[in-house]
């Protein structure tokens, strides 16, 4: 063990007249699967985002995976660049009375491993080169965001993706971040895991 830290889219088809001739398609369509393309507030649910950025820390394999940086970690305002870090999409959905759920997630978003685990964020992200970078889809689910209402309460994020490896090669990474607290606010459970396997290269 470590330590660390969709609405309903309706679609409406026009038909045309019987006397006009049919054309084929000239673009591709492809499915969202996201909620970002919805409206930004509905009855018990909205949606908003921020530029995030997550961090995911293996003691036991020694590896720290960070996600929603710049392309350049350099240039983040930690470091006093100027680059932003990525806009992460995120739905609440809940009474704000009670129990509000937290629904976040990107496709696309950036990837660094580091290996030795830096001392802090600022090292990690101004001062130390990662052994890897790439991009992926995150995911953070909070079933109780607030966490004040004598539930149970599970939080997740994890990410997937393929980074380019400093020595060579590509690898895949995944990082997960797991918390359970019981209905009287006590952890139960806090961990989290990394795993960097290189893809092998065909002979």
């Amino acid at each position: 063990m470590s330590c660390k830290v969709t609405l309903l889219v309706a679609s409406v088809l026009v038909l045309s007249a019987c006397d006009r001739p049919v054309t084929g398609v000239t673009q591709s369509v492809s499915p969202s699967y996201t909620f970002t393309n919805g409206p930004s507030e509905l009855p018990h649910v909205l949606r908003s985002g921020g530029p995030i950025i997550s961090a995911f820390a293996d003691t036991d394999r020694d590896l720290l995976v960070l996600v929603g940086s710049p392309e350049d970690p350099t240039q983040d305002r930690i470091c006093g660049g100027t680059e932003p870090r990525q806009f992460v999409p995120v739905q609440w959905v809940g009474d704000f009375d009670d129990v509000v759920k937290q629904l976040a997630l990107l496709g696309g978003i950036s990837i660094l491993v580091y290996a030795p685990i830096p001392p802090n964020p600022f090292v990690a992200m101004c001062l130390t080169a990662p052994i890897a970078a790439g991009s992926g889809r995150f995911v953070r689910s909070d079933n109780d965001f607030f966490g004040v209402f004598g539930r149970a309460n599970a939080v997740m994020e994890q990410v997937h993706g393929l980074v380019t490896l400093q020595s060579g090669g590509v690898a895949n990474v995944s990082a997960r971040f797991y918390a359970l607290g019981d209905p009287g606010g006590v952890l139960q459970r806090f961990e989290t895991t990394v795993q960097l396997v290189a893809i092998a290269r065909p002979e």
